[in-house]
């Protein structure tokens, strides 16, 4: 009898110690957690662990049920859909795994949505502040390097972490409103664990975790709650197309198909126009679409309906878990379209007004337009997507404002294709960005260039985004120059351009510059929804209007090496209705348009009044 205990005891331990073996063995649950009371009701959640696929789960939770079970051709993979009916309350569902030998259960959290925060997106009305959280400040010095991760910080390698935290961006989170800005985007802040180029964040290797060496999820949720408490919106940058090299799935494919495999590397040919093409080749659509991005960035198959599932899963699970404004998609066309469409009707579905831009870089708008909201092409396509980044704007100021020395003719040539776009009103607007060389670069550090192509993107039509740094006339044509630290935002700097002090006198009158016009346009609605009216250009001179209503804004830019005189008969179809204005970076007051002069390589922006 005792010896019989004795085998007992013994198996119930052997069971118990498999059993807190396995179950501490899986290693990844992704989405992590989930809410109640979400529009879609079906959930996939992602397991992975040794042989987890040889289980039977099992749910017994009021309002939930277990609907489908996918297994892969890996083993160590199970997907399970749940049914989260509208009535399903909060809690712990405790899942039940039955294997051969042994079972054991996993709590899975379902949590209540918090609906107190309304979401209101981004329209034109506001200005983006984009940054790159490695370069921009470093608030805490003790997350510099991780042990856990493989690049430590080195700010002498120009291609390496500089050790910019989420801590540092909450630091200037005044700094950024005081600017004028009402949002902020900052590069991928999710894991990055790359051995090298690790700061530009686009090499994902873990979707649901903040990279700790900018410190983490709770870091990131305070960062959107502090921003939210001073009016300023938070939009997130995700990327799609790839992953970094070091992400687990690359150790253990949850399946073949899974990335886009070669029998040899392949580059993407980044030549995006061949998607649209009525005549393009299979082959040459392939290379662009399936094509790696890099070496180090495997290239994800979003028609493998699994991964497609946990993608725009990832999406809804940082915009309810972080209160977010805003999702910024990297590299937009070079995902499959009809997951882009799937992707997007799921994320309106749940936020109606949630602000999502899909970066399309191309400079035709005829190309461009193809991947923007608002027509049915002959292929069957209609794009979702509202917002896009006019590539075209960009391109025209540098060509005119650049070494090219292009006519201020190209500018409005752009500007007049704007029938090619449903609402040009929402395309997100920009002098530079984290991938083209820096404004004042781009114009040869010329202030008076630098002034005038500022001009446009804060009073045509869009939703501007300006670059951290520009405000300083920061300089810089390859990536790890133009994405340089900002002086200041380090303990160690010799001097700190966040305050007026730390500034030289050419960065305080280019900082002051865009001050005044970001602080006047916040409140001025004729800028935010006002008609665009623009005449071809004279005399190397620009002029356009904003009108909405009796209110009016007049923009003209000279691009001579002298003045030139506003003809104003050409423009008195609208300056007849009003009797003067304030030109409002100079306070000077205009009574009379037809004495209106516009001095050389300069710009007047006027506020009309009646």
């Amino acid at each position: 009898m005792y010896g019989n205990m004795k085998k007992l005891l013994a198996i119930l331990v052997l069971v118990f110690c498999s059993t807190a073996f396995f179950a501490g063995n899986i290693k990844k649950v992704e989405p992590p957690f989930w809410w109640v009371g979400m529009e879609n009701t079906e959930l996939q959640v992602l397991l992975y662990g040794e042989d987890i696929a040889d289980y039977t789960p099992a749910i017994q939770y009021d309002g939930v049920t277990l609907s489908n079970i996918i297994r892969t051709e890996n083993n160590n993979y199970l997907f399970l859909y749940l049914e989260i009916s509208k009535n399903a309350k909060p809690g712990n569902i405790e899942i039940k795994f039955t294997g051969d030998t042994d079972s054991f259960t996993y709590p899975y959290t379902l949590k209540q949505r918090d609906k107190s925060y309304a979401r209101p997106g981004l329209d034109a009305s506001d200005a983006i502040y984009l940054l790159a959280p490695d370069r921009f400040a470093n608030g805490d010095t003790t997350n510099d390097s991780v042990n856990e991760l493989l690049e430590k910080a080195d700010r002498n390698n120009a291609h390496g972490r500089h050790g910019g935290d989420i801590q540092g961006i909450i630091n200037k989170l005044d700094y950024i409103k005081d600017m004028g800005f009402t949002a902020i985007w900052s590069m991928p802040v999710l894991e990055n664990d790359m051995k090298r180029l690790s700061y530009h964040g686009y090499s994902t290797t873990d979707h649901f975790n903040v990279d700790a060496r900018h410190g983490g999820n709770e870091k990131y949720l305070e960062l959107v709650e502090k921003a939210h408490q001073k009016d300023l919106k938070i939009v997130m940058d995700i990327i799609f197309n790839q992953i970094g090299k070091n992400h687990y799935w690359m150790n253990d494919l949850p399946a073949q198909d899974w990335i886009h495999q070669w029998d040899t590397y392949t580059n993407s040919s980044f030549n995006s126009s061949v998607l649209p093409d009525p005549h393009a080749s299979q082959f040459d659509h392939d290379v662009m679409l399936k094509g790696w991005f890099h070496g180090s960035m495997p290239d994800l198959n979003q028609s493998n309906s699994l991964l497609a599932t946990y993608l725009i899963q990832h999406t809804i699970f940082w915009v309810e878990y972080a209160n977010l404004d805003g999702i910024r998609l990297d590299t937009y066309q070079y995902n499959y379209k009809d997951f882009l469409n799937d992707w997007l009707n799921a994320i309106y579905k749940e936020y109606p007004n949630l602000y999502i831009v899909g970066e399309v870089w191309y400079y035709e708008p005829e190309v461009i337009s193809y991947w923007k909201k608002g027509f049915d092409y002959a292929d069957g396509y209609s794009s979702q997507l509202r917002t896009i980044t006019d590539f075209p704007v960009h391109y025209g100021i540098e060509q005119v404002f650049g070494h090219d020395k292009k006519p201020i003719s190209l500018m409005y040539e752009i500007i007049s294709r704007d029938f090619v776009y449903d609402d040009p009103s929402t395309n997100l607007i920009f002098v530079d960005n984290h991938d083209v060389t820096r404004l004042y670069t781009l114009v040869g550090e010329d202030i008076n260039k630098f002034k005038q192509a500022l001009a446009i993107v804060l009073t045509t039509r869009g939703i501007p985004q300006i670059l951290y740094g520009t405000e300083i006339v920061m300089t810089g044509r390859r990536h790890e120059i133009l994405r340089a630290d900002y002086p200041g935002g380090w303990y160690e700097d010799k001097r700190d351009a966040f305050t007026r002090e730390g500034r030289t006198p050419l960065e305080n009158d280019a900082y002051d510059y865009m001050t005044k016009i970001l602080n006047w346009r916040k409140n001025m609605d004729a800028i935010h929804s006002g008609k665009l009216i623009h005449f071809q250009p004279y005399d190397g001179m620009y002029v356009y209007f904003r009108i909405l209503d009796d209110k009016g804004v007049l923009v003209a830019i000279n691009t001579n090496d002298k003045h030139v005189q506003l003809d104003s008969e050409r423009h008195d179809e609208i300056l007849q209705h009003f009797t003067g204005g304030v030109e409002i970076v100079s306070g000077e007051e205009i009574r009379d348009f037809k004495s209106l002069s516009v001095e050389a390589n300069s710009v007047k922006i006027i506020e009309l009044n009646k």
